[in-house]
C-alpha cells in the first residue's frame, strides 16, 4: 500500500466538498511512497516531524492546514520555521 492510497481513503471518507472554501484541505505534500506508518497532530511542528522521523512514519496527518497564505514566501515571512520544516520533509 501506498501513502496515496491511505490519502485517497480519507478524500473518500470526508470529501473536499464539505471543507470551507477559504480552507486549505487535501494534499500539501504528496510523495507516492509505500506506507510505512501515520502520524496525527493538531499541527505540524519541528517535534511532530522529529516524532514521525524516530517512529518510520511516512503519512503525517494534520488537523490544520500547514501552509495557510497565498504564497510560501508569505507564509514564510508569517512562520519562519515552516521553512526549515518544508527541508526537511522533502529531504526525509
Amino acid at each position: 500500500m501506498k501513502t496515496k492510497d491511505v490519502g485517497d481513503f480519507l478524500l473518500e471518507k470526508f470529501p473536499l466538498e464539505n471543507c470551507q472554501n477559504w480552507d486549505k484541505c487535501g494534499w500539501q505534500f504528496l510523495f507516492d511512497t509505500k506506507f510505512l506508518g501515520a502520524t496525527i497532530c493538531l499541527d505540524l511542528t519541528n517535534d511532530v516531524l522529529d516524532f514521525a522521523l524516530k517512529n518510520s512514519s511516512n503519512l503525517i496527518i494534520t488537523h490544520h492546514p500547514f501552509f495557510f497564505y497565498q504564497t510560501k514566501k508569505e507564509e514564510y515571512a508569517y512562520s519562519p520555521y515552516k521553512k526549515k520544516l518544508t527541508f526537511l520533509l522533502k529531504k526525509n
